[in-house]
């Protein structure tokens, strides 16, 4: 055979160790193999050399669309099938002859002719996957998706192909039967299927472990130990402060380390606004940056343990349906995409230019997160905001797609801001008087709401899950967000759950006094009291609890308090209030609480001084109330007291009440 016309190339045997499974046994196994060494100076006319791939905002459909159909589909039995492709390249025919000298024993050489592709050839992995995208469309009916043609689907369930590691959601019958059979009469394949509680599977070195309700997905710790090792970092929460640049040698252990968290940070929204700094320092690091990474790899060997874990609701859920008011309501099955936006203001000190990020949930689970810098300058945080609501919505538009085509069923995009100028802006037509800079290319958001392709709703900084991507936050609100993007312990326990509960009280008592500060407008009331009156109606129960078990009267539908309220409700001093006051609270107090349930208020005998606390005000009609106080058992006395007279000094109200 004439070697003279064929191509010639370098090789080079590459030698490392991998985590494999031997006999069901996880083990690391030597590997060594063959690559080529075919630079692009070799021939620079080569286009089209990329393959399709998955990304991290799609990896997660495929678990959480297996959970979601458990609950949509539960006549049919669904597994998750895990292959990976052994010596993929050497399946894929030379598209032409090449040849190679490789040392056979030391000092003898020999020619060597390459019939089949190797690693490290340059349009390598484009050709395997038109070649085994080929294979399965020769015996089942195959479609691509046209956004992402990485994902494929069968008339049997979804799946994605991310080079030699492919990820399916098939029947597990069909997979059983049908499926792998075909596959293996051709390739050899490692396969994992998962399918009840308690299966584990691995897809692109993550290890996936199916529980009750919901699939946890633990990325390798090796990652986090690789990026101690570099830096020679223990765990330590001291922190130190310099500003002098590193030297060469540090500064290359800095980019090395940096270029492993950024690997990281794709299973870890907790380290991405962190990591987005660091980030840009790596063209000139200083001593500061580096001490900013240390302390980030000593909270990485911290929280190694940290896992994500998918809980997926019905189609059509919202994240936050029980902590805020959302209309999710759907004809029909209809998947909801949810996109939390939010963005700083000129966060950067350098150039001053902002940060934005967002997080993306399916049906209420957590998929995805971005954050990344802005290219331009904003004038106003919302011009910030609405840039990046912009990116935002491009990436939920590609992740509604897929979620589309692998599904067959329609997908609703909302995107959620917290500032009000933005969401307004995305929602009106054309720039504002003082937006009128904003390029036109910007303002496709607007076109996009109009028609239908998304919606831009309001959602509060509290409950907004991309405030997580824009500044440091102290330990108590970080673990809080963590709780809403789905982190859980070893334990798989959830992170912060107590932290998040925390927030939601805080919120609501904000929101409480709000309400009771809206029903004393003009009254002239201090502070203090519209604090103390909003944390007694929430000290109160609601339509529910008032009506639990034996505790709820069905002669007046009025609520008795339990002798603690008592005691809480006196020792805010309620019983204590002046007339003005009293006589607003009288008025008002059932408008701020939503059940319409309400208490408080002072009895007196006549004119005498005796009062006590109030335990239920039934209804307040020209003056006239009626009070229900226990006796510290389970019985109660009613009384039906009438307004007799108010007094200037003191300003008090007097009731002739009869039992």
């Amino acid at each position: 055979e004439d070697l003279s016309s064929m191509k010639t190339w370098s090789t080079k045997m590459v030698r490392l160790w991998r985590a494999k499974k031997k006999g069901g046994q996880p083990m690391y196994l030597r590997r060594s193999r063959l690559c080529a060494r075919e630079f692009r100076w070799l021939d620079a006319s080569k286009e089209g050399l990329f393959s399709p791939a998955t990304s991290s905002d799609i990896v997660r459909l495929t678990p959480a669309l297996f959970l979601s159909w458990k609950q949509t589909r539960p006549d049919i039995e669904y597994a998750i099938v895990s292959l990976d492709i052994k010596d993929a390249y050497l399946e894929v025919d030379q598209p032409e002859p090449v040849v190679s000298t490789i040392e056979v024993h030391p000092g003898v050489h020999m020619k060597f002719v390459f019939q089949k592709m190797v690693p490290g050839q340059r349009e390598v992995s484009s050709r395997w996957f038109q070649d085994f995208v080929t294979f399965l469309s020769e015996h089942f009916a195959v479609s691509q998706c046209p956004e992402c043609p990485a994902i494929i689907k069968l008339p049997e369930g979804p799946g994605m192909i991310h080079v030699d590691d492919s990820i399916l959601l098939l029947p597990l019958q069909w997979a059983l039967n049908v499926f792998l059979p075909v596959v293996k009469s051709r390739f050899q394949v490692t396969v994992e299927m998962a399918w009840k509680c308690g299966d584990e599977f691995s897809f692109l070195k993550r290890k996936h472990t199916i529980l009750d309700d919901r699939i946890v997905i633990q990325q390798p710790p090796q990652y986090i130990e690789h990026m101690a090792a570099v830096l020679g970092v223990k765990p330590n929460n001291r922190q130190r402060d310099t500003s002098e640049l590193l030297s060469p040698s540090e500064a290359s252990k800095f980019r090395a380390a940096v270029g492993t968290g950024l690997y990281i940070s794709a299973d870890r929204p907790d380290i991405g606004y962190t990591i987005r700094l660091l980030a840009s320092s790596v063209a000139s690091p200083t001593k500061q940056a580096l001490r900013g990474l240390v302390k980030l790899v000593q909270y990485l060997l911290n929280t190694c343990n940290y896992a994500t874990a998918i809980c997926i609701g019905p189609p059509g859920s919202s994240k936050l349906l029980s902590s805020m008011d959302v209309d999710c309501s759907n004809n029909g099955i209809c998947h909801r995409l949810e996109c939390y936006s939010d963005a700083d203001w000129a966060g950067s000190r350098k150039d001053r230019k902002s940060y934005g990020g967002a997080s993306y949930c399916l049906d209420g689970c957590y998929l995805h997160y971005v954050c990344r810098a802005q290219r331009c300058i904003s004038l106003s945080s919302m011009e910030s905001e609405f840039y990046a609501a912009v990116s935002a919505a491009c990436q939920g538009l590609f992740m509604k797609a897929t979620i589309t085509f692998m599904t067959g069923e329609p997908c609703q995009l909302v995107v959620l801001l917290d500032n009000a100028s933005a969401r307004q802006f995305a929602l009106r037509q054309g720039v504002s008087k003082a937006a009128k800079h904003i390029e036109g290319r910007f303002l496709w958001l607007q076109d996009a709401v109009r028609q239908g392709r998304l919606q831009v709703k309001a959602v509060s900084t509290h409950y907004n899950l991309g405030d997580l991507f824009t500044k440091p936050f102290s330990p108590a609100r970080l673990l809080a967000l963590c709780y809403l993007h789905g982190l859980v312990n070893e334990h798989h326990d959830a992170v912060g759950e107590k932290e998040w509960e925390d927030v939601q009280l805080k919120h609501e008592f904000k929101q409480q006094v709000n309400r009771v500060k809206h029903q004393f407008v003009g009254s002239h009331v201090a502070t203090g009291w519209i604090k103390k009156v909003a944390l007694l109606t929430l000290l109160m129960p609601n339509a529910a609890e008032a009506c639990r078990g034996a505790s709820c009267s069905d002669a007046m539908s009025v609520a008795v308090l339990p002798v603690p309220r008592h005691m809480a409700c006196c020792s805010l001093g309620v019983i204590m209030f002046p007339w003005f006051q009293l006589k607003s609270l009288r008025s008002k107090l059932a408008v701020a609480q939503r059940e319409h349930v309400t208490k408080g208020g002072r009895v007196n005998e006549g004119s005498s001084s005796s009062s006590c606390a109030a335990s239920s005000v039934a209804r307040h009609q020209k003056g006239d109330a009626v009070i229900v106080i226990p006796d510290g058992g389970e019985a109660y006395h009613r009384y039906e007291c009438q307004y007799v007279r108010k007094s200037s000094k003191p300003r008090k109200v007097y009731f002739a009440c009869t039992q």
